[in-house]
């Protein structure tokens, strides 16, 4: 692998901080588009594309990809409670996936923000998972 080791100085090359940055970005069109799972597509891409090529790239792809995760499973929660408890779990649910949608979007940018600067940061929750899962 030819970017930067997570305890290196040196900067991941400029390609793979525009992949980093895209990885945890990309992950905004679900939030945009009507698409079913469209916030995953994006990193999961990025995670495959790069996963043998770059540390970096699929550090950042994984993060993107477990906060998104995350926020599937709380929203079906929120659902499946809501539906339980007919339609009053509703006034729980609302609020609580009003305030995920923020905090994901404020993550994402942040990550794509860190990753964009070359930083191996690790993001709340996540950042152990990832570096883990990659051996890093």
């Amino acid at each position: 692998m030819s970017d930067a080791s997570p305890n290196s100085t040196s900067m991941p090359r400029d390609e793979y901080r525009v992949a980093g940055s895209l990885a945890h970005l990309s992950a905004l069109a679900g939030y945009l588009l009507p698409i079913p799972l469209a916030n995953l597509a994006g990193p999961i891409a990025f995670y495959f594309i790069y996963r043998e090529e770059s540390q970096f790239v699929a550090f950042h792809a994984l993060q993107a990809i477990y906060l998104q995760v995350i926020a599937l499973f709380v929203v079906g929660g929120a659902i499946v409670g809501t539906v339980l408890t007919c339609g009053l779990g509703y006034f729980i649910a609302v609020p609580t996936v009003a305030v995920l949608g923020v905090v994901m979007v404020v993550l994402t940018i942040i990550g794509g923000v860190r990753a964009g600067q070359g930083r191996m940061d690790e993001l709340w929750i996540v950042g152990p998972w990832a570096r883990e899962r990659l051996g890093i």
